[in-house]
């Protein structure tokens, strides 16, 4: 899954700006739609994934936004704080999801 977005200024010096945000403290009862409708504002929103308990199905309160472009950076800092249904918003960048470590003890 491929979340940065690279940019070149001047003779080769690369930016590395985040595309794909975390957003917590989500309401449950929270639809990926909901969330697109906020985060779209910004720009053009690529996906959205609300996470969900494996059993029950229910929210479990947090997801992902990823931009396809926008203003990434003004969209967290201003939904961060956001009150929806009575709970406040937390927007940080997304962090690469690491492998869980079992899996570098696995024989080759």
């Amino acid at each position: 899954m491929h979340i940065l977005n690279q940019l070149t200024i001047n003779k080769g010096i690369h930016l590395t700006m985040n595309m794909r945000l975390y957003v917590g403290n989500l309401p449950f009862s929270t639809a990926e739609e909901g969330l697109q409708n906020i985060f779209a504002e910004y720009g053009k929103v690529k996906s959205v994934t609300v996470m969900k308990d494996r059993d029950t199905q229910r929210s479990r309160g947090f997801g992902f936004v990823e931009f396809e472009s926008g203003d990434v950076e003004g969209a967290k800092h201003n939904i961060n704080g956001f009150e929806l249904d009575g709970r406040i918003l937390k927007v940080n960048d997304a962090r690469q999801r690491r492998s869980p470590a079992f899996l570098h003890q696995l024989p080759a």
